[in-house]
C-alpha cells in the first residue's frame, strides 16, 4: 500500500478501517504547531448501512525526528483508551497502524473534539486568555482532570510500564539517569553546573510515596475548551509513571502563567490551584518536594534543549525553533542552579 498522501490508497484504507462505503476525503491538514508527533485532521463523507454521514478525524503519526529522543505512540494510543474508560477528558481513540508503509510512520487515529486550543507564546506573554464567565468551570476540569489522572488505577489495568518494578524511589532515579544519558549524548554532561545538578539531585531524591500516571506537560495549550469546560486534555507523548508533585511543579511554572495577574495556566491563582488539587485529590502537597520536582521539571527542559542544541548544530535539524530552543540552555542552567541553591538552603532550614 502507498502512502496515504495518495488518493486512491488513503480512501481505500480508511474505508476499511471505518467499515464505510463511497468514503471520500473532502480535506486534509496538518498542524504546523507543535514539536512532537505529527498530527493531521481529516474531514470525511461516507456511506454507512446506507446512510450517508460526514466526521472527523485526528491522525498522530510519529514524527521522523524532533525534540524527544524516542516515540512509541503505541503506549500512547493504549494509554488513552485506559484513561477514557476512567472517564478522564481525553479524545477517543479509534486504532493504532504499527506499518509504517501505510503512511511513512506508524500512526494512531482518534476522534476530533470540538472546541479551541488557547496556547501561550512566551516571548509575548499576554493577559490572562479566559473570560471571568469561563474561569471557574474551565479551573474546576483542569484541577479534576490531573486529580483523576494521578488517581488512575494503573496497577490493575492493562497497560505495561517500564518504571513500575523495584521501588517508587528507584523510579525516580532511573528518571533522571534517562535525562542524564540524553544529556551526555547531546554532548552537555560535562558542564559543570549540569554536573552539580544531577549529581545533586540523585544523593538528596526525597522518598516517593506513589507512583501515578503523570501528563508530563500538563498546561494551557494542552487541553481543548468550549463553552467554559474542558472537552480533552491532549498531548500525552511524556506521560510516565512518577510522583504527582511533578506535575505540579510542572503545571506551575510561570511559563504558563498570564503575565498580568500570574494566574496558573491562565485560569486560577497558586493558592487556588494548590487548595483545589488537594482537596479534590485527599493528598497533601508537600512544599520540599514541589521545589525538588521543579528542578527535575528543569532537568527535563535541558534535555529536551540540549538534544535541540545539538540536532541544529549538527544540521540534523533545519527547524529555527530548534536553534531558538538551543539558545535557552543557558537560562535553564542559571534556572537549575538557582533551584538547587534553594533546594540547598531548605535542606540547611531543616525543612526537608
Amino acid at each position: 500500500m502507498g502512502s496515504l498522501a495518495e488518493s486512491d490508497d488513503l480512501t481505500a484504507y480508511l474505508a476499511q478501517k471505518m467499515g464505510a462505503e463511497d468514503l471520500k476525503v473532502l480535506k486534509m491538514s496538518r498542524v504546523e504547531q507543535g514539536m512532537s508527533a505529527d498530527t493531521f485532521f481529516l474531514d470525511l463523507a461516507y456511506t454507512r448501512n446506507h446512510e450517508e454521514m460526514t466526521e472527523e478525524i485526528v491522525i498522530r503519526r510519529e514524527p521522523s525526528g524532533g525534540i524527544l529522543e524516542t516515540y512509541d505512540l503505541s503506549k500512547e494510543f493504549n494509554l488513552l483508551g485506559a484513561l477514557k474508560e476512567a472517564d478522564i477528558a481525553v479524545p477517543r481513540v479509534l486504532w493504532y497502524e504499527p506499518n509504517p508503509e501505510v503512511f511513512e510512520r506508524p500512526f494512531y487515529a482518534m476522534e476530533k473534539v470540538d472546541g479551541e486550543v488557547c496556547n501561550v507564546d512566551p516571548r509575548r506573554p499576554s493577559k490572562a486568555m479566559f473570560s471571568e464567565q469561563e474561569r471557574p468551570t474551565l479551573a474546576r476540569d483542569f484541577v479534576s482532570n490531573i486529580v483523576k489522572t494521578h488517581n488512575f488505577d494503573w496497577r490493575n489495568s492493562s497497560l505495561v510500564f517500564p518504571d513500575s518494578a523495584g521501588d517508587e524511589s528507584g523510579a525516580l532515579l532511573r528518571q533522571i539517569e534517562r535525562h542524564e544519558e540524553v544529556i551526555a549524548r547531546a554532548g552537555y554532561r560535562s558542564d559543570p553546573i549540569i554536573a552539580l545538578g544531577i549529581n545533586w539531585l540523585k544523593h538528596n531524591a526525597p522518598k516517593v510515596d506513589e507512583l501515578c500516571v503523570v501528563h508530563g506537560d500538563y498546561r494551557i495549550g494542552n487541553f481543548i475548551s468550549r463553552d467554559g469546560r474542558i472537552g480533552a486534555v491532549i498531548d500525552w507523548e511524556l506521560s510516565h509513571l512518577g510522583d504527582p508533585h511533578e506535575d505540579l511543579a510542572f503545571t506551575l511554572s510561570p511559563a504558563w502563567r498570564s503575565a498580568d495577574e500570574g494566574l496558573v495556566s491562565h485560569l486560577m491563582t497558586e493558592a487556588e490551584f494548590l487548595q483545589q488539587y488537594q482537596e479534590m485529590s485527599g493528598r497533601v502537597v508537600d512544599p520540599y518536594k514541589l521545589m525538588y520536582f521543579g528542578a527535575i521539571v528543569v532537568l527535563r527542559g535541558l534535555d529536551i534543549m540540549c538534544s535541540c542544541a545539538k540536532n541544529f548544530s549538527q544540521g540534523q535539524s533545519t527547524d529555527l525553533r530548534d536553534g531558538i530552543h538551543a539558545m535557552t540552555v543557558e537560562s535553564l542552567l542559571e534556572v537549575l542552579l538557582l533551584v538547587l541553591s534553594m533546594l540547598t538552603m531548605s535542606q540547611d532550614g531543616g525543612a526537608a
